[in-house]
């Protein structure tokens, strides 16, 4: 599982150590913006959106 936190910061689950684990994120978010992850086929997650003046693309990969 990925999760991403008001700041941009991103965290994986790591079920085998039950921990969230932090994930590399070039990208950080300014406050009160609205972003959101799509699962790729490739097992990638996209994570998309921002606000109109500071949009955000982002790729992750295991």
């Amino acid at each position: 599982m990925l999760a991403f936190n008001d700041a941009g910061q991103a965290a994986v689950y790591d079920p085998t150590q039950n921990a969230w684990l932090p994930a590399a994120s070039a990208t950080q978010s300014p406050p009160y913006t609205s972003t959101f992850g799509v699962l790729l086929h490739t097992g990638q997650v996209l994570r998309v959106g921002g606000a109109f003046d500071a949009p955000i693309s982002e790729r992750f990969t295991r």
